[in-house]
């Protein structure tokens, strides 16, 4: 779904800003990118659904490993006109490996140590970063090493105490929500130092253009890609697919990408304008999305439950026919007013009886 947006979108922004082509993918890759913490958040806020919150937050972190490492081979490729295919190879492969036997590590470690809570979370927050700063050392992907740890640590095979995993949440919590906090002070803060660049009314039409325009894109392949989660037996509402082509919620990543732009100087025509045009666009996001999100998901607590696909049909016969009829209807003694529980509105015969 992104490579497509990306390519759509970066064509047209060539077109609209008088980019180069590189320069177009390079902006785009940072703002296409959604935040998982901020949509996360604010879904929880809402309390949709989880099937939709678990889908939207691993399409956000995919989303977000993608730009990312997409992003770092092309800055390379631009600043030296050369990229090694072992390199990309390298970072792919040893990253999900390194993350994976970490975890198993300290699986291992924490079953073979006192259950004290104060050595879990120790333990866990400190492989975290170690786990970063090896991959980074041996040039793996830190961040997908990490999100592999974080993956497989997760479940009843981590050995983590219930009470430790709940300490160990709250303060990667604190943690993520100090450095968002601070990474918004800092978009405030640049926007006003960089305003020149958004001076001019064409300016400000482009930023209001690029941001609509990632939308729709956004919204049209995921109606496209609507039918393969369907015949998947992954069946989403209408309104599910409008929160998803809504709540793209741009987050950190964005701010830490466009701000790297400008600190290594990468080999771009307008590197002050792109990063100014990318931190309007987390701004418009926090104003628009969560508005417009906010109205679709209070309006499907209202609307009709979703059409019945195939895929769901089925699963409910079988769930049916497993279940015995009196586990399903409970029929009131009653002869003369039978009251189903289901309210499917059965008739007692002349003897009483109910009809099978």
């Amino acid at each position: 779904m992104e490579v497509l947006s990306l390519t759509v979108v970066a064509l047209i922004i060539s077109k609209l800003c008088d980019w180069s082509w590189v320069d177009s993918v390079i902006f785009n890759l940072v703002v296409i990118s959604p935040g998982p913490i901020l949509a996360r958040t604010f879904l929880k806020r809402l309390t949709v659904s989880n099937k939709l919150e678990t889908f939207m937050v691993g399409e956000a972190l995919m989303s977000n490993l993608l730009s990312f490492f997409l992003f770092l081979n092309l800055s390379v490729f631009v600043a030296t006109r050369s990229i090694k295919p072992e390199d990309i190879s390298h970072e792919v492969l040893f990253g999900p490996i390194l993350g994976y036997f970490a975890a198993k590590a300290v699986s291992y470690w924490l079953a073979r140590i006192i259950k004290d809570t104060v050595n879990t979370v120790s333990i866990v927050i400190a492989s975290v970063y170690f786990i970063f700063i090896l991959a980074d050392l041996i040039r793996a992907f830190p961040v997908l090493a990490t999100v592999v740890l974080g993956i497989c640590m997760s479940g009843s095979q981590s050995n983590i105490e219930e009470q430790a995993e709940e300490i160990v949440l709250r303060i990667l919590n604190v943690i993520t929500n100090f450095f968002n906090c601070n990474l918004f002070i800092l978009v405030g803060i640049e926007i006003y130092r960089h305003a020149e660049h958004l001076s001019t009314p064409r300016d400000v039409f482009n930023v209001f253009l690029i941001f609509f325009l990632s939308a729709i894109v956004r919204a049209a392949v995921i109606i496209l890609l609507s039918r393969i989660l369907r015949n998947g037996g992954f069946c989403l509402s209408v309104n599910n697919l409008l929160v998803l082509c809504t709540c793209n919620i741009r987050g950190s990543l964005t701010i830490i990408m466009s701000r790297y732009l400008i600190l290594r100087d990468f080999p771009v025509e307008k590197p002050r304008q792109m990063f100014t045009y990318a931190l309007a666009q987390v701004a418009l996001s926090l104003l628009i999305n969560t508005v417009i999100a906010n109205l679709v998901i209070r309006y499907d607590g209202l609307a009709l439950p979703p059409v019945s696909y195939p895929s769901q049909t089925r699963a409910a016969t079988r769930m049916g026919v497993a279940t015995p009829i009196p586990e399903i209807y409970a029929f009131n003694t009653n002869k003369a007013q039978p009251t189903p529980a289901m309210g499917l509105g059965w008739q007692c015969t002349s003897d009483g009886s109910t009809p099978i």
